[in-house]
């Protein structure tokens, strides 16, 4: 997951765009919400999903780098054998009692993993695409 959160952001920003991530570990519920009468979608429920969406709500009002990934103590924990992270100072979560432990991924081997067989790139043929499309192709599916 912190791989292709990482092979994500630099799609992007390759791109121009910006992207905050928030990525948490832990028990979610997943699975169809919604009756027979109501609107019925799949859907990802829980504290962990909610701390993720907070993760990355604090890193896109970080003031000039928008960009940031953030992740929890146990994420951290699990990817810190192959990717070293920054502490950055606990703060306050809303709908968490107490200050919240988040980290930021900081390992210049990165660039390494780029091309690791376990990291999904979801973009792999955009910068291609808005070339041709520069040059006057037409718009055709991405």
């Amino acid at each position: 997951r912190l791989l292709t959160a990482i092979n994500l952001r630099k799609s992007l920003e390759a791109i121009n765009c910006a992207c905050s991530v928030g990525i948490t570990t832990g028990l979610v519920f997943a699975g169809t919400v919604g009756n027979r009468g109501s609107r019925r979608e799949y859907s990802v429920l829980g504290d962990t999903v909610n701390l993720a969406a907070r993760f990355m709500q604090t890193a896109k009002k970080n003031p000039g780098n928008s960009q940031k990934i953030l992740v929890d103590e146990v994420t951290r924990g699990e990817a810190l054998s192959k990717i070293s992270f920054k502490a950055l100072p606990p703060c306050e979560i809303k709908g968490k009692t107490g200050l919240i432990k988040m980290f930021e991924p900081i390992d210049p081997r990165i660039e390494e993993l780029g091309d690791h067989p376990s990291v999904v790139n979801p973009f792999p043929m955009i910068k291609t695409r808005l070339h041709q499309l520069n040059e006057g192709e037409s718009c055709g599916k991405l």
